[in-house]
């Protein structure tokens, strides 16, 4: 199956998920995070999660998160669909940041210890397919840091056509499963 009917399958599929499931899966995966996340922060810094603000049925990755716990920065796309992350308060960001952020959000640029990730579908291999403009694979080609996908099981495919460009993630957190 091709790139795009795979991303027709991976919307068909999210769409199944109720708004209560949506609500309790989202509620897990944000859990799920959060017994993972300690074991690769610094001791020495407060660690600085880059994350997305969730769109058409992405999961809720924030339910269980406080800023006491880390900084954020956001995720912006540029002209040239290049991505910047900037430094936000976890309030703003739950309240929708539009990934062609305004400027008047983006104060501080950031270089995050560790991505969250979205995407339409992922294996157990840790790949992922995302919405097709390859933004993500550009940023993570010399992203350093912890790279952690996070999608729901009915995003889980057995197999993704993967080419070159794709990176691989570290892990990736489901409501039911840790991936690495």
């Amino acid at each position: 199956m091709g790139k795009t009917d795979l991303r027709l399958e991976a919307k068909t599929r999210l769409n199944l998920i109720g708004e209560d499931d949506y609500r309790s899966y989202s509620q897990k995966i944000s859990q799920n995070l959060l017994d993972v996340i300690p074991d690769f922060i610094s001791k020495q810094k407060k660690t600085n999660v880059g994350v997305f603000s969730p769109i058409q049925k992405e999961p809720l990755w924030f339910e269980s998160f406080n800023d006491l716990e880390y900084s954020f920065s956001c995720v912006h796309m540029n002209e040239d669909s290049s991505l910047e992350f900037y430094e936000l308060d976890l309030e703003t960001i739950k309240l929708g940041v539009d990934i062609s952020m305004p400027i008047d959000l983006r104060k501080v640029e950031v270089c995050p210890d560790i991505i969250l990730i979205p995407g339409l579908a992922f294996t157990k291999d840790l790949y992922r397919l995302g919405r097709g403009m390859g933004c993500y694979d550009k940023f993570l080609k010399n992203f350093k840091g912890l790279k952690i996908g996070v999608f729901f099981d009915v995003q889980k495919f057995d197999e993704l056509q993967i080419d070159e460009h794709d990176e691989k993630l570290d892990m990736i957190i489901t409501e039911s499963k840790i991936y690495k």
